[in-house]
């Protein structure tokens, strides 16, 4: 028995402990969450917000592609209270880019529902370390502070990636910092004055827009007030005026009018869009076919 006096009851074990060494780590808060715990009907914000968590759980924290069914998207996801918190996948030479890519198209797809929901979220993007408790479910980094730090001073619904994890997000998803990719409002990044309480900092941000239904997007707007509903459409509008022209079909199919695609080192994402800028499906049984051209260097295919 431990001396009763000294308070001390046991020594922790560390067996289950593990470190996730140099990975891409998400804090990302939920806008407006407190003030509605105290002005709406806690029934009512514990179903939208369950609503969020099984669709994370289920379709963003994990996805089956088929060549790896149960793919996990991140090594650690959880929503703690009104903030989630996110860690990558390892980024080693070998998984890096698919690491990134994981991250970062499932940190867009959880904005997108979060928006769409009225749950907006505002967060960073940083590199670092990370202690993982797995039995008790804590988490330790020397990156939170600064996470929580930049999350708190941004006045919109986005989410900014600090300058340590930059390079590594440019090069996980292109291979060079350089990619017009990142330039033209379709990749998953996008340069951006950020708008703080201290003033704009220019930043590379996560381009939810491209990929989002103009539906979620005008819902978004709608819930947001004051000057973050403002800096929040300002970005959008930023997005939109850079993007080239969407892909019309020869014909419409079904509802679908329009295709966007988005490129990556390492896949690319598509989405079929009605005449108006919503996800439409396409009618059963369509097939298409793709043609992909790669690249070594600017001019010169392969």
């Amino acid at each position: 028995m431990g001396d009763v006096g000294s308070g001390v009851v046991g020594t922790p074990s560390a067996g289950a402990n593990r470190v996730l060494s140099h990975r891409l780590i998400a804090f990302c808060d939920i806008l407006g969450f407190s003030h509605r715990l105290q002005t709406s009907s806690l029934s009512e914000l514990h179903a939208v917000y369950s609503r969020l968590m099984d669709h994370a759980n289920t379709h963003i924290f994990q996805h089956d592609d088929g060549a790896q069914p149960d793919h996990r998207n991140f090594a650690r996801a959880e929503f703690l209270f009104d903030s989630v918190l996110l860690v990558s996948n390892p980024l080693d030479s070998e998984g890096g880019p698919r690491a990134v890519a994981d991250f970062m198209s499932a940190l867009s797809s959880l904005f997108e529902s979060s928006l769409g929901w009225h749950l907006p979220l505002r967060g960073a993007v940083t590199i670092g370390d990370v202690l993982e408790d797995v039995e008790r479910r804590i988490s330790l980094s020397g990156a939170f502070p600064g996470l929580v730090n930049a999350e708190k001073e941004q006045e919109w619904a986005g989410i900014r990636v600090l300058e340590p994890a930059v390079d590594t997000v440019l090069d996980g998803l292109y291979g060079t910092p350089d990619s017009e990719i990142a330039k033209n409002g379709t990749g998953h990044v996008f340069p951006y004055a950020v708008p703080t309480k201290n003033g704009p900092c220019p930043s590379m941000v996560l381009n939810w827009v491209y990929l989002c239904d103009q539906r979620t997007i005008d819902a978004g707007l709608s819930f947001l007030t004051g000057r973050k509903k403002d800096e929040t459409a300002d970005f959008v509008a930023a997005v939109q005026s850079r993007l080239p022209p969407d892909t019309r079909l020869p014909a419409p199919l079904g509802t679908v009018v329009f295709v966007r695609t988005r490129g990556y080192r390492v896949g690319f994402n598509i989405k079929f869009l009605d005449a108006v800028g919503n996800g439409a499906d396409l009618p059963e049984g369509t097939t298409f076919q793709f043609s992909i051209v790669a690249r070594a260097s600017e001019g010169t295919p392969r």
